[in-house]
């Protein structure tokens, strides 16, 4: 099982009104002898993480999910359902609404005109493995045509990446406007923009239920993708670019697949990315290994220079928003090593940006 990422999460938020601990009624433990949370702890269970005490639950679920159906531990399961809900939905994890709502605020909110959707092919470059196809299952209930996912990953569980996607029809359905917050779309338009999926099958799981001319997962390199030329109307990503290599040639390709008049649409992390466990600091990787091509699995580029690929690999800039400055100065700068020491502050402050392009 995939262990939590390195990332500092806000704080979970109120919870309902759930009982606090004092008030909660005896609790059965394996012995059979019924124990009060507070005296529960008193033995110890305050020694053990959250991530520990979460595995054993996930452990005694998958061995004995039939030990939950007493009324007890069947009341627990339910409390506990319910303040997962509220206290997961941030933006790291990978199936929560918040998460959903972040990505397509970074996709909106920085461009000027609107990006095509009706009838759109809509790419998303490192969708990663757990939900890749979440985000672009939004753009899909909204109107879009076709959603393509690119990533070297594997699917993790199939069954759960689909279960997801009904997550979003649902959602979309219920409440869109808690995902793509700039638009007003009716219920019934959602439900015959997604007419060709089967949602009863999504939500038990199962791959047929997917209309996968409209909604794939390519395993590709971005370097090298199965994607027709001008076959996207808007590419995108988050917190992916920074982490290949050649990013001339991935533009270059990005290039090949959007049509003219076609979006690129990104989300940069500036930082050394260990900063998120507390390992570095925010710019640390500047200081280190002079001329080398990746360190800590990023490419270390500045925003002006991917500003500099995407003009020369024949894109139109029409977007640069630097965020989050780092607050960098002269003495900071003397500490990095070349090119770094050699750019202007302004050049090197941003934590993140998010560009877009347009294909001439």
């Amino acid at each position: 099982m995939e262990k939590p990422p390195k990332t500092k999460s806000p704080a979970p938020g109120p919870q309902g009104g759930l009982p606090s601990a004092s008030a909660m009624p005896g609790l059965a433990r394996p012995d059979g002898a019924l124990v009060s949370l507070r005296s529960e702890a008193q033995v110890g269970l305050r020694e053990f993480s959250d991530w520990q005490i979460g595995m054993e639950l996930l452990s005694r679920l998958a061995a004995e999910p039939g030990r939950w159906q007493g009324s007890k531990l069947g009341w627990l399961g339910a409390q506990l359902q319910f303040a997962f809900r509220s206290a997961l939905d941030f933006h790291d994890n990978r199936f929560a609404r918040r998460r959903y709502l972040d990505l397509y605020g970074v996709l909106h909110a920085h461009v000027r005109a609107k990006l095509p959707l009706e009838g759109a092919t809509f790419v998303d470059l490192g969708c990663g493995g757990v939900n890749p196809l979440g985000l672009l299952m939004v753009f899909l209930a909204l109107g879009a045509k076709r959603g393509i996912g690119v990533d070297l990953d594997e699917v993790q569980d199939q069954g759960k990446a689909v279960m997801a996607l009904a997550d979003v029809a649902a959602q979309m359905i219920l409440d869109s406007g808690s995902i793509a917050w700039d638009r007003t779309i009716a219920r019934e338009q959602v439900l015959k923009n997604l007419q060709s999926f089967d949602l009863a099958k999504l939500r038990r799981g199962e791959a047929d239920g997917v209309d996968h001319e409209r909604l794939r997962f390519c395993r590709d390199s971005i370097y090298a993708m199965s994607i027709g030329d001008g076959e996207a109307d808007v590419v995108m990503s988050n917190a992916f670019l920074e982490h290949i290599p050649d990013v001339r040639r991935g533009i270059r390709e990005m290039a090949r697949i959007t049509k003219p008049g076609g979006f690129s649409v990104h989300n940069i992390d500036l930082t050394d990315h260990r900063r998120y466990g507390g390992e570095r600091g925010t710019l640390d990787f500047l200081t280190e290994s002079e001329g080398a091509e990746m360190v800590a699995e990023s490419n270390r580029l500045r925003a002006h220079e991917f500003v500099k690929l995407f003009e020369g690999e024949g894109f139109e800039v029409v977007q640069f928003a630097p965020r989050e400055p780092a607050g960098v100065t002269a003495a900071m700068r003397a500490r990095f090593v070349r090119p770094y020491r050699d750019m202007q502050l302004e050049q090197l402050d941003p934590m993140m940006v998010v560009i877009v392009a347009r294909k001439r």
